[in-house]
């Protein structure tokens, strides 16, 4: 079973409005998913393609929909795979993304065009008033444009519906970063109210994941979704083109998978040895001890850009670790594909390398030779795309 984490907060004033005739779930399906065919219409909706066309016949009738034709020489046998549109204002999503420090904001349109994106620095954690500050400006910025119709909010944590992100452990430093602990308190409810809007909560590597399959022409049956960065390691795992994340929104949290038993590897999640320990921060400070400096992770990047051997080995001994700790999953779920983030195109493929060169190692034959090991094609808009797929299927088909 594939269990949907999106975590939903319902506006306080307004309803979900589920459409009941053909015709109006026809309009609601276009508007969510723009230069959708007929035929893809008619298996998303579960009609037939004949119920579709009549309803289409309707829609363009009334001027609510238009359909355009094929690109010229690109017709085959049968009828032409026209793409459908509302003729109304193109709906919206706003996206807001929070990760260590940076806070970014976005209003994008379902067919993914980027209407705003504003990108700032937060010292110290969120609060609820920066977090509702922020949405109030951003639906501001969006005024010309239709207004969106929900908000996708992602961090870089679970996070648990009616208790919020759990306190930070008694003692603890201030300035440490801990599991799941993002915000000074439980932002979503208040900003439902104060912005009068939907709001859904998602994992930013599960977006990433979503936004990574959500662009290939055919949906991946189950592809795992790798990011390394400075800060650790995020993953998310999609199945039939949704996200897994399991009964307490940790599917997929292979950061947490122990791979050291050094008493020292002590992750902020409260065990020892974790993978993220060892690809994060504890990575950065050996780094900067055998450099004798430290060094940010964008810096890093230029230095695997450069192709020196030292950094180009360090990416491919990490990506040779990750295969290493999750060898087993793999030969456990099987995926179609396993898509890897490190930054940059030369820190990614030396990751990529590694991890191949490992996971042969630790799966059966049949396995290795099946999986499908890519790069991310999306850089940084991965999260923004996979937030307007989250929104797409929350409303619709």
């Amino acid at each position: 079973m594939v269990c949907n984490s999106a975590v939903v907060y319902p506006s306080v004033t307004t309803k979900a409005w589920i459409p009941a005739s053909t015709s109006a779930r026809l309009e609601q399906l276009v508007r969510v998913r723009p230069g959708i065919t007929r035929q893809e219409a008619a298996t998303r909706l579960g009609l037939s393609t004949s119920a579709v066309t009549t309803a289409v016949a309707r829609l363009v009738g009334s001027d609510r929909l238009v359909e355009t034709g094929p690109a010229e020489g690109t017709r085959g046998r049968g009828r032409p795979r026209g793409s459908l549109s509302v003729t109304s204002p193109a709906s919206t999503v706003g996206v807001l993304l929070y990760s260590y420090g940076v806070f970014e904001l976005a209003v994008l349109g379902y067919d993914g065009t980027t209407r705003a994106r504003q990108r700032r620095e937060v010292p110290g954690l969120l609060s609820v008033d920066d977090v509702v500050a922020a949405a109030r400006g951003l639906l501001a910025r969006s005024a010309g444009w239709q207004r969106p119709d929900l908000l996708v909010f992602g961090i870089p944590s679970p996070f648990h519906r009616d208790v919020g992100l759990p306190p930070r452990p008694p003692g603890s430093d201030t300035d440490r970063r801990s599991f799941a602990n993002v915000f000074t308190g439980d932002p979503f409810e208040a900003l439902a109210e104060a912005v009068d809007a939907e709001v859904l909560w998602e994992n930013d590597a599960n977006l990433a994941a979503l936004g990574e399959c959500s662009q290939q022409s055919e949906t991946e049956r189950c592809a795992l979704y790798v990011k390394v960065g400075g800060e650790g390691i995020g993953a998310g795992l999609c199945i039939d083109g949704r996200i897994m994340s399991g009964g307490h929104g940790l599917g997929a949290e292979i950061a947490h998978l122990r791979t050291d038993d050094d008493p020292q590897a002590i992750c902020s999640c409260g065990s020892r040895g974790c993978l993220d320990v060892s690809t994060g921060p504890r990575l950065m400070r050996q780094l900067a001890d055998a450099y004798d400096r430290e060094l940010t992770w964008a810096e890093w990047l230029v230095l695997v850009e450069t192709g020196a051997a030292g950094p180009v080995r360090v990416m491919q001994d990490v990506g040779r670790q990750i295969a290493r700790t999750i060898g087993n999953v793999c030969t456990f779920l099987d995926p179609s594909s396993i898509i890897l983030e490190a930054g940059s195109a030369a820190s990614t493929a030396a990751l990529a390398e590694g991890f191949a060169d490992q996971l042969g190692q630790q799966t059966p034959p049949f396995i290795h030779s099946v999986t499908q090991i890519r790069h991310g094609n999306l850089g940084d808009r991965a999260e923004l795309l996979g937030a307007v797929e989250v929104a797409r299927q929350h409303i619709g088909p």
